[in-house]
């Protein structure tokens, strides 16, 4: 871990179909679920990642005032597409963040452990921190 203020997370997203990409950092419930406070939003057009779905990751900066976070801090990383709709490249087999657990909210349901399939629960991100 790294102490300082979040200014990115990549993400292997493509394949959006217009709408708005909602990128949000959020706090984290004692039971491991994003919280409702945003730490820090950024919105980006949907066209801007309209290119093929594949493992490459895709740059989202946070701009302005950032969330700053000690070693050791949680957060949840939510992506959303308001209006339109995404892609995501799955992440490897098995579990292989170990520091905390993906979760899915389709179609504003009940938030629910994520599966990509094939055995495959994290979605693949990396944060960069100043």
């Amino acid at each position: 871990g790294v102490a300082g203020r979040l200014r990115a997370v990549e993400v292997p997203i493509g394949g959006c179909a217009g709408g708005t990409i909602l990128l949000e950092i959020r706090d984290v419930n004692a039971d491991g679920t994003p919280g409702p406070t945003v730490l820090s939003s950024e919105t980006f057009a949907g066209i801007d990642f309209a290119a093929p779905v594949t493992e490459a990751f895709r740059r989202l900066r946070i701009r302005g005032m950032t969330a700053r976070f000690g070693v050791g801090d949680t957060f949840a990383i939510s992506l959303s597409n308001i209006g339109g709709s995404c892609g995501i490249w799955r992440g490897p087999t098995g579990d292989p963040y170990s520091g905390g657990t993906g979760w899915a909210d389709a179609n504003d349901g009940p938030i629910v452990p994520l599966s990509l399939g094939t055995d495959r629960d994290d979605m693949p991100f990396r944060t960069f921190v100043q």
